[in-house]
């Protein structure tokens, strides 16, 4: 069958390739009769989106004829005609059950033209403000997490949206919010918060510079330093 395929940045070629077969039981093969161009398909060729693999065939909007299907397909039969849906997804991942299907954990789930996400943490909280903290922060979160940005940094941050395409993070920012220090004593006093890893170091008020000297420079696994008065 023709089809047009991206084969390296900046380069499209219509190509012979072999007509697919089900793979799996809830495969469909469905003969496109008409197609449509998306800006997605020009960032692929752009290389804008790191995780296009070179030889997909392009294009994921599109109306056609079902052919045939799988064993466990039951909503659609060879001869229907169908739209298919730009994602795909297993319906059963921690992702699809919340919504985000263009999330699917599946190995060909999501966007499936060679967009894959990897997981990580819920929300995280961005305190730090080190050169390399902005970035580790929204790259540990998961798909759909939210990322709450309370450091103060030197320089102005980036946001490689190419880079982040897919993983739909909602971002916070804000400067230290001090309303809630009743609420986190009493967490404390309970035993529900443990504070004391975060102090590494403590000076005397004497020696408070090599204090300062330490936590500029982030040396011997500073955090916090302490300084006894």
């Amino acid at each position: 069958m023709l089809t047009y395929t991206y084969v390296s940045e900046g380069t499209f070629a219509l190509m012979e390739k072999p007509k697919p077969v089900l793979q799996h039981e809830r495969d469909a093969i469905v003969k496109v009769t008409l197609a449509s161009i998306c800006s997605s398909d020009l960032h692929i060729k752009r290389g804008s989106v790191p995780r296009a693999v070179p030889g997909i065939t392009v294009g994921h909007e599109m109306v056609g004829i079902v052919e045939e299907v799988g064993s466990a397909v039951t909503n659609v039969k060879p001869g229907d005609r169908v739209t298919v849906n730009v994602e795909t997804f297993c319906g059963e991942c921690f992702f699809c059950k919340k919504g985000f299907v263009n999330n699917c954990t599946d190995q060909n789930g999501g966007w499936a033209l060679g967009c894959r996400i990897d997981g990580g943490a819920d929300v995280v909280l961005e305190v730090a403000g080190a050169d390399s903290t902005f970035r580790l922060a929204w790259e540990c979160a998961r798909p759909n997490a939210i990322v709450t940005v309370v450091a103060l940094y030197d320089k102005a941050q980036t946001l490689p949206l190419p880079e982040m395409y897919g993983k739909n993070l909602t971002f916070k920012t804000g400067g230290v919010d001090g309303c809630d220090c009743e609420e986190t004593l009493r967490l404390i006093a309970e035993g529900k918060i443990d504070t004391e890893p975060l102090i590494t170091h403590t000076y005397p008020l004497r020696r408070i510079a090599e204090g300062y000297e330490l936590f500029e420079k982030k040396r011997d696994g500073v955090i916090k330093v302490a300084v006894e008065c």
